[in-house]
């Protein structure tokens, strides 16, 4: 199960999401999983949070605008909201977001991006490219990884936003 939303955030939206997203605090992930090529590169920027009491703002315009546009009510206690910025030479690593097929929501949240700057998730055998506004929503249970932005990119980092659902969602 795969579906994807392009133009699910517009332009006025991504602007405001965007800059409080940067304005949060982030950290390096550092994945010491050893790729093909036998050397660590997988130091991305990312942000977390698994506790309701933490959400802000900007976290329930998200849900909300699920919950409004898709008909999809989260339990806040089965979510877990993760940001990236990816940036040229990053080497995410493959991984799941859960191990029981709770739905993963996934915002391509830069308010401008060019196809030829690369970048998206694999999920699976499928890449999905990253689009201004484009909300993709899989499977967590299904391996999947994000990909950094070519050399040509020269801003600040591909930014996506995910909400993680932690259980199957009840049909609505």
């Amino acid at each position: 199960m795969m579906k994807i939303y392009d133009n699910f955030l517009n332009q006025d939206e991504l602007i405001k999401v965007s800059n409080a997203l940067v304005k949060r605090s982030w950290w390096f992930i550092d994945d010491y999983t050893e790729n093909k090529q036998n050397f660590h590169n997988n130091r991305t920027l990312g942000a977390t949070k698994n506790n309701p009491n933490d959400f802000d703002s900007c976290d329930y315009f998200f849900i909300n605008k699920l919950s409004s546009k898709l008909n999809i009510k989260l339990d806040l206690i089965h979510i877990r909201i993760l940001m990236n910025c990816f940036k040229y030479g990053d080497t995410p690593t493959p991984h799941t977001d859960n191990r029981v097929g709770g739905p993963t929501f996934l915002f391509f949240t830069n308010p401008t991006w060019k196809w030829w700057w690369g970048s998206g998730v694999q999920i699976g055998n499928k890449f999905v490219r990253a689009k201004p506004g484009r909300l993709v929503i899989f499977d967590g249970s299904k391996v999947h990884n994000g990909k950094s932005p070519n050399f040509l990119y020269k801003g600040p980092g591909r930014f996506s936003y995910a909400i993680q659902y932690q259980t199957p969602l009840n049909d609505q």
